[in-house]
């Protein structure tokens, strides 16, 4: 998300990434963390390296002052005009954003939400907490866009994701094989829906000996190989290059989305891998989450409810798409994409957003 997010960005805005990458806290990992590996970023990309000690708690305490002190000089030295940050967290991230706009009080801040508990746990404290230094917010999930309370005062935009351009193949040049070939892609832990699609694999494949489930993602080899064994009609590649998963994808009968709609924390995380799908122009059968927005319903197939039964008759209908049928959508889903989806266009109308 943030590779494809700030590389269309900065086609037609100068950036300056301000950073620091997640380790492993000692004394399982390395005690300091130093980011001068310029291998760690893209090429070309004006990245500025966070460093830290890899402490528990210690290292939230040095977040705050570290990233404080690193922004002003970068606001100072570039003359920036808009601070975009990822979620808000209170630990750190608040105190950074009181500190930029006590010394910058005419920088907008915009926090992109991406992640985060259930806002109404705690009656949307912690974005009220949040609004105190901000100037307006992004917000991935649908639900929060339309439900953030009038008495935070600030605006708020709808951004979710997007993806880098058009991959699909049509059907006749993808190779497609006799089997029918479900695929799921990324993790699958508890809110993203794996003992929901241990269930539907459990259905599909005790009646029906013509699909093959193929798992790629970090939890393939950790989590599936022991729930699903030796099972002939489950594939588990496990991390394949970008190539392989173009080619995995575009010879997909169903691409398979299976978020569980009934964590409470799903009201506001978004399914990146949803536009991801899409590029390749295959079906996509997903749960139905409050975080969608309603454009997804032109393009996305949902099942009717959220049970695995729904689920299951949902792909089964799917499955059945003859040639003409498949070519339709490819045809829809395409036009769809490439007038909404790509990062292109998404940065760009987030930038005429910004503007005003």
């Amino acid at each position: 998300w943030a590779r494809g997010f700030l590389t269309a960005l900065s086609k037609v805005a100068n950036v300056t990434a301000l950073t620091h990458t997640y380790e492993i806290a000692w004394p399982k990992g390395k005690i300091f963390w130093r980011g001068y590996d310029k291998r760690l970023y893209p090429d070309g990309w004006d990245c500025v390296a966070v460093t830290y000690p890899v402490l528990k708690f210690v290292r939230e305490w040095w977040w705050r002052f570290a990233y404080a002190v690193k922004a002003k000089k970068i606001i100072r030295e570039k003359n920036i005009d808009v601070i975009l940050i990822y979620n808000c967290y209170e630990s750190w991230q608040v105190p950074v954003l009181r500190a930029i706009k006590t010394a910058f009080p005419n920088v907008r801040i915009i926090p992109i939400i991406l992640d985060g508990d259930d806002p109404r746990k705690d009656n949307w404290g912690w974005m009220k907490r949040a609004a105190a230094y901000s100037d307006a917010f992004v917000a991935l999930s649908w639900w929060v866009y339309q439900n953030i309370p009038a008495n935070i005062g600030k605006p708020a935009y709808h951004f979710d994701g997007g993806a880098d351009g058009w991959r699909g193949l049509r059907y006749e040049e993808s190779g497609m094989r006799d089997e029918k070939r479900l695929v799921h892609t990324g993790a699958l832990d508890q809110w993203r829906g794996l003992d929901f699609i241990v269930e539907v694999v459990k259905r599909m494949t005790a009646k029906r000996k013509d699909v093959k489930f193929i798992f790629c993602g970090k939890s393939s080899e950790r989590v599936l190989k022991k729930i699903f064994g030796s099972n002939p009609q489950v594939e588990l590649p496990g991390f394949v290059t970008e190539d392989e998963m173009g080619q995995i994808c575009n010879s997909a009968d169903v691409l398979l989305s299976v978020r569980d709609p009934n964590h409470p924390d799903n009201i506001l995380n978004y399914p990146s891998k949803l536009p991801h799908y899409l590029s390749f122009g295959r079906p996509v059968v997903s749960t139905r989450l409050q975080s969608l927005s309603p454009d997804y319903d032109e393009v996305v197939r949902f099942a009717d409810d959220n049970s695995v039964d729904a689920y299951v008759r949902k792909l089964e209908e799917v499955l059945e798409y003859g040639d003409k049928q498949r070519e339709r959508e490819y045809n829809k889903i395409k036009a769809w994409f490439e007038s909404r989806k790509s990062w292109d266009v998404m940065v760009a109308n987030l930038v005429e957003w910004l503007k005003k």
